[in-house]
């Protein structure tokens, strides 16, 4: 959508709507905008940059403002959404938040950014811990508000659809990819990888992924094809690796020997080089990084410029492109720009190619090697003073959020703790055949009383033996089945779940467990077999090789769905009509009578195959982390509070997320494929975690005339 800038004047009522702008009355927001405004916390590697507001009051109480702000501007929108235009180039506007503490906001600068449609507003927003207090502990939050006046716009700045696009791949730190990555789609489907942190890649590929998207700097260096990289720092990228659309950063953007980007349009805030025999399309460079302190430099080697500047462009090494525009000056070795009147800079031209032909502007000087017959420069004529405006990348701004395995025990069919004494528990809630409850874990004797064709292990019963102990506990006969074994073994001889009282951690080693969702206070370990629940685990997760776990809702009611009017096979069994456990099925997601499988609520929890971590009570992260074996197959995405890590051949067919709410970084090794191929429906891999912790925002964004979104934050 292209603007018409040319507004008549405003009448008296928009004149008037405007003053009344100025003041802001936010009455009753204070709890609705502190769910929200955790969407807006940035967390990275980049810790002077992104922000996590849960440290203090004052920061908690600024990032209210944040949203009492963006409310104050879908307001304003609302009643004109041509006022914008009369506060581009207008001085600081003080704006007062009252009714939720004290907040003070001052806007900085608006400006329109036709490539996408929308108004960037910057604004600062501080809050205060203590109320009309000199001695009041203060923070404030710079802020980006993006507003789409109309609802017409074409997405966040700088981005191919921003979140429209599903990511695959979800890190919350720093994340370095040593083995292969594969994304096996449909046709037509698009996926990203978003990294809150630094990316970084090398002897290694990935397919199947259009976007990279990372608040801190990129770095690749292996043979993939993207359609769009974006950074807040550097994009550094050679080798085999082809670009075909776009290239942003706001820092530095850097192209080695064997990298391809002829299709790409390539930006940044700071400066572009390329070297090796690259060849690049549309290249548009301003020479001011805005690379943040605490992020990670990829492109270190920018020469200067006659005035001691960083070049904006600077092509060498038989580098070209299709077209230069820069701010800054630029500078082309042995390389040429190929459009004809293609070049265009506000500063220094400089050209050291003799068989080179380039023609455009340039407003300080034009230059470049002697005895060049003629010289390369001829076509570019000096303008003293052009002007050559290069509107400046956008940040990108991923959202984050928290998970906590605790929130999730109610929506458990079967939750495992053990007591003060050191028994093992299972709470049961909502499983056909078994009464609602808590039962002990333990083994019935193999003697007269209870049968000796069998063995009897790790039944659930309402009364212990009175020979019992923690490490033996034993249930009172006669044998009570229902409730009946949470898992089998090998046999009816082999016990399949264990508890390790050292490292809190159970084990499952059987061949299944009972279908549901199964919950676990600690640790949890699949030693082999296959399962079809969802496992939540307070700690750590960790899987042996060759494991299969298929979620809730991939399983579906038996195993089958109907595609295209046929019956397809997706598991070899179901949640509702299990093989391995006849009857005993999660009524709470089983409409036996219909023969359906109806989950409850919203059913995002059955979408999971796997989810761990926690918080203490005094509020501090536990375990968090996700480690599958080799050659693991799960049906279903992956959600880790902490770290992600994989043993190699690994198989998710669904996506992966890890929110680096412990320890930091992160590390996939070996290779990895997701396949998100040929999915059965009621499935839906690509999904926020926001939702399971109920903290994704309620309060709408858009009003009848468009909307106004945060897109980029920092702490001053």
């Amino acid at each position: 959508m292209k603007r018409n800038r040319k507004h008549p004047s405003a009448p008296a009522r928009r004149q008037r709507g405007v003053a009344t702008l100025l003041i802001v009355l936010v009455v009753g927001l204070a709890v609705s905008v502190t769910v929200a405004a955790t969407v807006y916390s940035l967390r990275g590697t980049q810790a002077k940059q992104l922000t996590t507001h849960s440290a203090t009051a004052a920061q908690a109480a600024a990032w209210r403002g944040v949203e009492a702000l963006r409310q104050y501007l879908l307001a304003a929108n609302k009643e004109d959404n041509t006022v914008w235009e009369s506060w581009q180039g207008a001085e600081r506007r003080s704006v007062t938040m009252q009714g939720i503490g004290d907040i003070d906001g001052v806007i900085t600068d608006v400006r329109w950014e036709d490539e996408n449609a929308v108004w960037l507003v910057k604004a600062q927003v501080t809050g205060r811990a203590v109320a009309n207090s000199t001695l009041a502990t203060t923070a404030t939050v710079e802020v980006v508000y993006g507003i789409d006046p109309t609802g017409n716009g074409t997405g966040t700045p700088g981005t191919e659809g921003g979140d429209s696009i599903a990511s695959v791949i979800t890190f919350n730190n720093d994340l370095n990819l040593s083995g292969s990555i594969a994304v096996k789609k449909e046709k037509d489907a698009k996926y990203q990888i978003n990294v809150n942190g630094d990316m970084t890649t090398g002897g290694n590929t990935i397919t199947g992924v259009d976007i990279i998207r990372a608040t801190g700097s990129i770095r690749i260096s292996s043979g993939s094809t993207f359609e769009v990289l974006e950074s807040n720092g550097d994009v550094k990228f050679d080798g085999s690796v082809t670009v075909t659309k776009a290239v942003q950063a706001r820092g530095n953007i850097c192209v080695e020997g064997g990298a391809n980007a002829a299709g790409a349009t390539l930006k940044a805030n700071g400066s572009v080089t390329a070297n090796g025999g690259v060849m690049l399309g549309d290249v548009q460079a301003i020479g001011r990084s805005d690379r943040a302190d605490g992020i990670t430099a990829m492109c270190v080697s920018v020469a200067l410029d006659a005035d001691g500047n960083p070049y904006a462009i600077d092509l060498q090494g038989n580098a070209g492109a299709r077209t230069a525009k820069a701010e800054g000056s630029i500078r082309i070795n042995s390389g040429s720009i190929i459009t004809a009147d293609g070049v265009r800079t506000g500063a220094h031209f400089y050209d050291a190619n003799c068989g080179g032909s380039e023609s455009g502007l340039a407003g300080k000087s034009v230059g470049g090697t002697g005895g060049c017959n003629p010289p390369a420069w001829n076509g570019v004529v000096l303008q003293p003073g052009v002007q050559v405006p290069v509107s400046p990348v956008s940040p990108v701004v991923l959202d984050t959020t928290k998970f906590n395995a605790y929130t999730q025990e109610k929506n458990a069919n079967y939750a495992f703790k053990v007591n003060s004494s050191g028994y093992r528990l299972v709470t049961v809630r909502s499983v056909n055949g078994i009464t609602d409850g808590t039962y002990f874990i333990g083994d019935y004797d193999n003697n007269a009383e209870t049968g000796w064709s069998r063995g009897y292990k790790d039944f659930m019963c309402s009364e212990l033996a009175a020979n019992s102990t923690p490490s033996a506990p034993r249930c009172k006969a006669p044998v009570r089945d229902p409730p009946g074994a949470v898992c089998s073994g090998y046999s009816s001889y082999n016990a399949c779940l264990s508890y390790d009282a050292a490292s809190r951690k159970w084990t499952l080693a059987g061949t299944s467990a009972l279908p549901g969702v199964m919950w676990f206070e600690g640790g949890l370990h699949l030693n082999n077999g296959t399962y079809y629940n969802t496992f939540l685990a307070t700690e750590n997760f960790s899987m042996g090789g060759g494991v299969k776990v298929y979620a809730m809702n991939y399983a579906g009611y038996d195993g089958m769905r109907m595609v295209g009017g046929t019956r397809k096979n997706y598991a070899p069994t179901g949640i509702c009509v299990n093989s391995a456990f006849p009857g005993r099925y999660p009524t709470n997601y089983c409409d036996t009578v219909a023969g359906t499988y109806a989950p409850p609520g919203d059913g995002v929890l059955g979408n999971y195959a796997l989810l761990a971590g926690s918080y203490n009570a005094q509020n501090q992260y536990m375990g968090g982390n996700i480690a599958l074996g080799s050659s693991a197959e799960i049906f279903g995405s992956v959600l880790a509070g902490n770290m992600y890590t994989s043993g190699g051949s690994t198989t998710i067919h669904g996506t992966i997320t890890a929110l680096s709410l412990g320890s930091q970084g992160h590390a996939a090794g070996g290779s990895t494929t997701l396949d998100l191929t040929d999915l059965p429906a009621g499935y839906i891999p690509t999904i926020k975690p926001c939702h399971l912790e109920g903290t994704c925002p309620t309060i709408p964004t858009s009003g009848e005339n468009g909307k106004v979104e945060v897109y980029w934050s920092r702490y001053l």
